[in-house]
């Protein structure tokens, strides 16, 4: 068996990011993977005019936290 191309799979902007596009890194089968963003800031967000569209103007990262998954957030954030 061959081991997957990544052990871990990192996503930044997650909560910006809708989960399908969160799904194609994480087919590489990775065992882990990290979420970075901001939950306070833009959320995901999808440009159709197609009924149905707002299923997937929801992250990833948004899930996980609506299932209770913890949360971390910086006390500092330093900005380029």
């Amino acid at each position: 068996a061959q081991s997957p191309p990544f052990e871990t799979v990192v996503i930044d902007e997650a909560c910006q990011a809708v989960e399908a596009s969160c799904l194609i890194p994480l087919a590489t089968g990775a065992s882990r993977c990290v979420l970075v963003g901001d939950p306070r800031q833009l959320p995901a967000f999808v440009l159709s005019a197609e009924p149905g569209a707002e299923l997937y103007q929801r992250s990833l990262f948004q899930r996980f936290e609506e299932a209770g998954w913890p949360i971390v957030m910086l006390k500092t954030q330093y900005r380029m």
